[in-house]
């Protein structure tokens, strides 16, 4: 069971550096209008 945790917390952090969420997209909107 132990290793099965491990790799359920594994894929979780892959998917969200695969597609990470809108509030990471938005803050990197403001940051190109504040640094052009």
């Amino acid at each position: 069971m132990g290793r099965t945790s491990e790799l359920s917390g594994t894929s979780t952090k892959v998917e969200a550096e695969r597609r990470p969420p809108p509030a990471l997209e938005h803050t990197d909107g403001q940051f190109s209008k504040r640094y052009p």
